[in-house]
């Protein structure tokens, strides 16, 4: 049973970037999800997006842009199955992003789609249904 069954989807950072960078696109996929339901991400999604502005200016646009969606905390029972699924996955001898692994496991954990423009490094995650809008 999903933990938040009101979530319609998790987003990553690649789609928030391209969000900051204009891509219009991405804006109206979010839209169209966010009908069905709120839209969630990882708060590591915050060190993600703020450790890449380089300007104040920047950093208010990201601050802005990730009140938008509901948070997902990242807390010792994410951290232990997110461990645990990179220890699986490095077992089999595959390696993704450190963040990555705890977007993917809350994204399996809230039997949500996970949306995201690096399909290179979720498609390896078994389980997960990774969106590409």
């Amino acid at each position: 049973m999903p933990l938040n069954p009101g979530i319609s989807a998790i987003v990553d950072s690649s789609l928030l970037i391209a969000l900051l960078r204009g891509r219009d696109q991405v804006d109206t996929v979010l839209e169209r999800l966010s009908l069905t339901g709120p839209i969630a991400i990882v708060t590591l999604t915050y060190f993600e997006l703020l450790q890449g502005a380089r300007t104040q200016r920047a950093v208010e646009a990201s601050l802005d842009l990730l009140s938008r969606f509901q948070s997902i905390p990242v807390d010792r029972d994410l951290s232990i199955r997110a461990g645990r699924l990179s220890a699986n996955l490095r077992a089999a001898g595959v390696t993704i992003d450190t963040a990555d692994y705890f977007i993917a496991q809350a994204a399996m954990d809230h039997s949500v789609p996970l949306l995201t423009l690096n399909t290179r490094h979720f498609t390896l995650v078994p389980g997960l249904l990774v969106v590409n809008p």
